[in-house]
């Protein structure tokens, strides 16, 4: 093999030396600065979307931080509306409640009035029937026709007996 002959190393050492330098003049002239460029980019692409990153998730904080503060808000006004409305109704219900125990004291008023009105005309009744019967109970034990008066003062006699006891 020629490459491992010794009288040509010198030779083989000086082009492949040449050949380095000639590569490594080449590559740094024309490569390098491109592959270079393309990587300055891409980390500037890179550093550009993480600005936009961080600046988007910052937004994204302040808009959950808006939500947030929008949601309390609505709970407190929801809060606020159903205390109101529960306060509402109870002030209805005490309103209705009045009028219907306002109501019921004059209708029983009124209808212990009737009672007390039939009462009244029922006794008149009852004594009325009562004076005929003691007239007729009498006439018939004795014979002789009693007196309207002395019926009535006998009926007092009883009622107001009873009345005592």
């Amino acid at each position: 093999m020629p490459q491992f002959d010794f009288t040509s190393f010198p030779s083989q050492i000086f082009w492949v030396l040449v050949t380095f330098a000639l590569l490594y003049v080449i590559m740094s002239r024309m490569a390098l600065p491109r592959v270079s460029e393309i990587l300055e980019e891409r980390q500037d692409r890179i550093d550009n979307d993480m600005d936009k990153a961080i600046e988007l998730r910052a937004e994204a904080e302040k808009i959950m931080e808006q939500y947030n503060i929008a949601l309390a808000e609505a709970r407190t006004k929801s809060r606020d509306l159903m205390e109101s409305a529960h306060a509402e109704m109870q002030h209805t219900a005490m309103e209705k409640h009045t009028e219907l125990s306002a109501k019921l004291a004059t209708d029983t008023a009124k209808a212990e009035q009737k009672i007390e009105t039939a009462k009244a005309k029922a006794m008149e009744n009852v004594k009325g029937v009562a004076m005929e019967i003691s007239q007729q109970v009498y006439e018939k034990l004795t014979g002789v026709k009693a007196s309207s008066k002395q019926a009535t003062t006998a009926i007092d006699k009883v009622t107001n007996n009873k009345k005592a006891a």
